[in-house]
């Protein structure tokens, strides 16, 4: 998912349990503990591109480094408030209010967060056992979300090392990150968290009926397979950006060919599939023979067989290219975002090179088209004929 909506579901969770004061507190403990995990895009600096992408959601997106992010959010809020206090001694300041008071964190009356709230009057607002909760709670959206993504991501590091997948929803989704915007949105200016509430039970209802429509997608790719004699080895099913009525499906097959489709999955009616195209899987003993595990391209083979969890396959046109179709660029076409040169030495790959990401394609008005039609149910026109 964007950054955007990884940071109003991190603060619409703990604002939602907030009590009336705290409410806006929680909001930035919240984004704050649900960006955090994204220092791991330091990780893969000066490596290669293949390590960069499996350095990304590692395991500091993992249920298990919650604790941690949440730990270090509530120690950076403390100490954000100690040096307002040091640097305006007398007078409030959103972040909370002492005995002796303490100082503004914003410049300008009209943003400050704290003002007509209420605040108790036994003692000081933020308790550092409250800031770990709000950041129990924002830091646990974040590896939530991402396994409702495509990306993959090890959310039960270091119990497992699989990347964690449940394809619900696409990196950019505006109904979902719409119901949980204005949900916050009412929840941080009128201070009551009904509204928060609200927004996060209707993005679950959308991950409920993106669920059932996985699995629709699912069997109709199972049918597909078995009317065209495909021994299944094992199925995806993608959903396309902003919705989940077109859905992309993979299937390889035992003899490790890969087989892709396009599924228009209405919400009443039989699965509507598109034909697409096939190529043959990515075997690492089979098609590299000589490239022993250890090597530099072999460690990229490697990561890119995790990445695309076992459906790297080769490029249906060009030999020396590689494509992850996880991320397709067409619904109904292997052409995928992702695609990497091998690194040829005399006419044969180079163990010591590396796999190199060629710039990312672009999408044509033509396929811009087809796609819409596709969403709509419509028929795709026939492809020109050469001559």
């Amino acid at each position: 998912m964007d950054p955007l909506t990884h940071a109003i579901l991190g603060a619409a969770l703990p604002a939602a349990f907030a009590r009336r004061y705290e409410i806006r507190l929680a909001a930035f403990c919240g984004v704050l503990a649900n960006l955090l995990p994204n220092i791991d895009i330091l990780f893969g600096i000066g490596q290669s591109v293949l390590f960069q992408e499996s350095a990304r959601r590692h395991f500091t997106h993992s249920i298990a480094l919650v604790p941690v992010t949440a730990l270090a959010t509530a120690l950076a809020v403390m100490g954000i408030r100690r040096l307002i206090e040091l640097r305006y001694p007398t007078h409030r300041h959103p972040l909370g209010e002492s005995h002796q008071g303490a100082g503004r964190i914003l410049v300008s009356r009209q943003f400050e967060l704290y003002r007509d709230t209420p605040i108790p009057p036994d003692g000081p607002p933020i308790i550092f056992s409250r800031l770990y909760v709000f950041g129990m709670m924002g830091a646990f959206t974040r590896p939530l979300l991402e396994a409702c993504g495509r990306q993959g991501t090890l959310i039960f590091w270091p119990i497992s090392n699989e990347r964690i997948a449940w394809n619900l929803i696409s990196p950019v989704d505006f109904l979902f990150t719409g119901v949980l915007l204005a949900g916050l949105l009412f929840t941080l200016f009128v201070r009551d968290k009904k509204p928060a509430r609200w927004g996060i039970l209707l993005a679950a209802s959308f991950l409920g009926i993106a669920s059932l429509q996985r699995e629709r997608a699912r069997d109709a790719l199972r049918e597909l397979a078995e009317e065209n004699g495909i021994q299944i080895k094992q199925i995806e099913a993608i959903p396309t950006m902003m919705n989940v009525v077109l859905w992309r499906g993979l299937v390889l097959s035992t003899d490790n060919r890969l087989w892709v489709y396009a599924l228009r999955i209405p919400p009443i009616g039989p699965a509507e599939p598109y034909p697409g195209g096939q190529s043959q899987a990515l075997v690492l003993k089979k098609d590299f023979p000589r490239v022993n595990a250890d090597t530099p391209l072999g460690r990229d083979l490697a990561r890119l067989q995790s990445l695309s969890r076992g459906f790297a396959a080769r490029h249906p046109t060009q030999a020396d290219m590689l494509i992850n179709p996880l991320k397709g660029l067409t619904t109904e076409s292997l052409e995928s975002w992702n695609q990497y040169t091998i690194p040829i030495l005399n006419n044969q790959p180079n163990p010591q090179g590396r796999l190199r990401r060629r710039p990312f394609p672009k999408l044509g008005e033509q396929e811009r088209l087809n796609n819409f039609r596709m969403l709509m149910g419509e028929e795709l026109p026939d492809p020109p004929r050469d001559g």
